[in-house]
């Protein structure tokens, strides 16, 4: 009998755990990407695409775990994270706390509230059905010449200035 109730109990917390993970998954899909970490590899190739210099300020919209912005702060003057996710959010904040990273924010919030006039580069992974009011967006508050890496995800009706595989980088 014992058995059984454990058998219950373990099926039962998998379930839940199955349930938060959809649920998260449709908030996901519904406020912009759900969670899909780039590998390293990929995040130096785009970073090396988008040709990110020393003197500009970088922002990652949908953040994550932080792991793009700790490798472009390396590279510019600064780099900001935006993440909706609060789990993602406070590892960030872990992570940069252990690395020490001086010239990084994270912002806990959605990309809808950041204003964007202040950054060169913007790094996005943000499903189709968004990125026309994203691109609206960029092109009211980005300044010409700033630059755009996509990862995975285009803008409909603006063709990029760079392409590598499933990076794309466009400019204002």
């Amino acid at each position: 009998m014992l058995m059984l109730w454990a058998i219950i109990i373990v099926f039962s917390l998998i379930y839940i755990a199955i349930l938060v993970y959809l649920l998260y998954a449709l908030y996901a899909m519904i406020s912009g990407a759900p969670f899909v970490p780039t590998n390293h590899t990929k995040v130096e190739r785009m970073l090396k695409l988008v040709e990110l210099k020393q003197d500009e300020k970088f922002i990652d919209l949908g953040s994550g775990d932080g792991r793009l912005v700790f490798a472009a702060a390396k590279k510019c003057k600064h780099a900001t994270g935006v993440e909706i996710s609060p789990l993602l959010h406070i590892i960030s904040k872990l992570k940069k706390t252990k690395s020490k990273s001086k010239n990084t924010t994270l912002i806990r919030d959605t990309l809808w509230n950041v204003d964007l006039s202040e950054y060169d580069v913007i790094s996005i992974y943000f499903i189709p059905h968004w990125m026309n009011k994203l691109k609206k967006k960029i092109k009211r508050e980005m300044k010409p010449g700033s630059r755009i890496v996509s990862h995975a995800f285009t803008f409909p009706d603006w063709q990029p200035v760079a392409k590598d595989d499933t990076i794309y980088i466009y400019k204002v």
